[in-house]
């Protein structure tokens, strides 16, 4: 049954990567019924090449993009991602940007997904859960009701966000990670694979284990890029959820 992500017959999305996450994102879109006229990268003979035309380099991303296609961030990297939004995607494209879910993904009639976010297979996110720009919500994830994962945030296969977590800007939550409710995790942070997340993550922290303790720091921003990229995500209306939950998942 159709639903609000199907993706409209007269759009076409164009992916600007060519890895390996680009071809889960490839799959994803062709089973959610998205048309692809191709992707965007520095090497033509990247990996999807074999299942989609290179249609360009980065450099060669435009704002006369046509009007029909629909281009989605298809790197996992984040640092990547960040670079690409802030300094050789044209801002002008803005909301252009597409959804893509996969058709096996669960997502609440409530929950709120911006431009530019992909859900993998098998993902689940919850009542009242809010999905900024550019999100990666990956394999088998679960957001629970009333989280935020902010802009240009990766949940990564298997890991689990229990009710109420916010997940700051550009945080990557590894593989089968867990918070307990109400966690905070800041701007820049890590939380590797495996760990649980008892208490809040500070910006640009690294923490690991069970529970999970800080092990390290990720490296300064680029203040250029981040001030670039901030502009795109207050352009796209990366506002609080309108309810925060008091309880407990």
């Amino acid at each position: 049954m159709p639903h609000r992500y199907t993706p409209d017959p007269h759009h076409a999305l164009v992916l600007i990567g060519g890895g390996g996450h680009a071809a889960v994102v490839l799959d994803a879109a062709r089973q959610a019924g998205w048309r692809v006229d191709g992707f965007y990268d520095d090497n033509p003979d990247a990996p999807l090449a074999s299942e989609a035309p290179h249609l360009g380099t980065i450099r060669e991303i435009t704002r006369d993009m046509p009007e029909h296609q629909r281009p989605i961030i298809a790197i996992g990297d984040l640092r990547a991602r960040l670079s690409l939004l802030a300094e050789n995607v044209p801002h002008e494209l803005g909301e252009r940007f597409a959804t893509v879910v996969h058709p096996s993904a669960i997502v609440a009639g409530s929950a709120e997904l911006d431009a530019g976010t992909f859900v993998g297979p098998g993902a689940i996110i919850n009542a009242r859960a809010r999905i900024s720009v550019d999100c990666i919500i990956n394999t088998g994830a679960i957001v629970e009701h009333d989280c935020w994962v902010r802009a240009n945030a990766h949940v990564a296969p298997g890991a689990v966000l229990a009710g109420g977590t916010e997940v700051g800007r550009h945080t990557l939550v590894g593989v089968g990670a867990r918070t307990l409710p109400m966690a905070k995790l800041g701007m820049w942070s890590v939380v590797g694979a495996g760990a649980a997340v008892t208490e809040e993550v500070p910006d640009r922290t690294v923490v690991a284990g069970v529970p999970a303790k800080p092990v390290g720091r990720t490296g300064r921003r680029v203040e250029d890029v981040e001030h670039e990229y901030a502009a795109r995500a207050t352009a796209l209306h990366e506002d609080p959820p309108a309810t925060q939950a008091e309880g407990t998942t």
